[in-house]
């Protein structure tokens, strides 16, 4: 291998380990309870900054010192991968997911299946709109006045 190419791989390297860098400062970040503005803040950074850190991971080790001691984490955190476990995605997902289907009017708190109740509100947004309801929700609404 020659200099040239060497020295090429060894610069990609680099670029990769800072953008891992960058996404574990991202990763520690999202499971916090701070913004990217409060972050900048705290480093004394614009929040620019901050973004532009965690986008490319370069940032100054003194700043990765202090965002460890803010997310209660060894520095050594940055430069190893982030292991996330199966149940902290499922518990991520689920809250998102409670999240979309509450923003969407569905009352997870209700005997009726979460399904169900998505189907209705289909239902009751193509009526609202003078569309005729698709056949799973006009399905539902049949279903639904069998019930009663």
């Amino acid at each position: 291998m020659g200099v040239l190419a060497a020295a090429l791989e060894e610069a990609s390297v680099d670029q990769e380990r800072k953008q891992a860098i960058g996404r574990r400062m991202r990763t520690l970040r999202t499971r916090s309870p701070y913004t990217q503005e409060q972050v900048a803040d705290i480093l004394g950074i614009t929040v620019r900054g901050y973004q532009k850190a965690e986008q490319t991971g370069m940032v100054k080790h003194e700043r990765l010192e202090r965002l460890a001691e803010l997310y209660d984490v060894d520095v050594d955190a940055f430069y190893e991968p982030v292991v996330m476990n199966t149940d902290d995605r499922l518990e991520r997902i689920e809250e998102k997911l409670d999240a979309l289907l509450s923003a969407l009017g569905v009352d997870l708190e209700s005997e009726t299946d979460p399904g169900e109740q998505m189907k209705a509100l289909l239902a009751d947004a193509a009526s609202q709109q003078g569309r005729k309801p698709t056949r799973t929700a006009r399905s539902t609404n049949r279903a639904a006045g069998a019930r009663d």
